[in-house]
C-alpha cells in the first residue's frame, strides 16, 4: 500500500518539475496570422518585437512597465497576476494561462525567468479568449509569448 502512494508521489513530483502541460500546435514567428487575431477579440494588448528590442529585464518586468492594466505582485514563489486591474488573491488559482511557442506553461514563473530580448511577441486576451487554434479559453486570461529565432 505504501509503495502505491510513494509511486504517486513521485509520478506527481516529475509532472510538477517539467515546467510544462499539455501541448498545442508551435506557431513560427512568420506564420502569426494578424488579420485572424484581430478579429479574434477587441480587447487585447500586443507587444511586438520592434517593442521588445529596447527592453531589458525579464518579460514580467516589460509587461509591468508597458502594459497599464497588467499587475504582478512578486511577493510569491511565482507572480501573482491579475490582467483586468484587480488584485489577485489567489495566487496559483486564478492566473491567467501562459503559452510560450503554443506550449502552456505550468505557472506564471515562466515570465519570471524569460529575457524579454528573447521574446519576439507577446499577445495578453484580458478576457482569457482568443481565435488561434490550440489554446484553451480561461476566465482569467491568456498570456502568449513567441519566442525570437535564433
Amino acid at each position: 500500500m505504501f509503495e502505491k502512494y510513494l509511486f504517486t508521489i513521485a509520478a506527481l513530483a516529475l509532472i510538477l518539475t517539467t515546467g510544462c502541460r499539455g501541448s498545442a500546435p508551435h506557431l513560427e514567428q512568420n506564420s502569426i496570422d494578424d488579420e485572424l487575431v484581430d478579429r479574434s477579440i477587441s480587447q487585447r494588448s500586443v507587444l511586438t518585437s520592434e517593442q521588445l528590442n529596447t527592453e531589458y529585464g525579464s518579460i514580467l518586468d516589460t509587461m509591468m512597465r508597458k502594459l497599464p492594466g497588467f499587475r504582478a505582485d512578486t511577493r510569491f514563489s511565482c507572480p501573482a497576476i491579475s490582467l483586468r486591474g484587480r488584485p489577485n488573491t489567489v495566487p496559483g488559482v486564478t492566473e491567467p494561462l501562459v503559452y510560450v511557442n503554443g506550449v502552456q506553461a505550468i505557472d506564471t514563473c515562466i515570465l519570471s525567468h524569460l529575457s524579454s530580448s528573447d521574446i519576439a511577441r507577446v499577445e495578453i486576451y484580458p478576457r482569457g479568449f482568443t481565435t488561434r487554434p490550440g489554446y484553451a479559453n480561461s476566465p482569467y486570461g491568456l498570456i502568449l509569448l513567441f519566442m525570437r529565432d535564433r
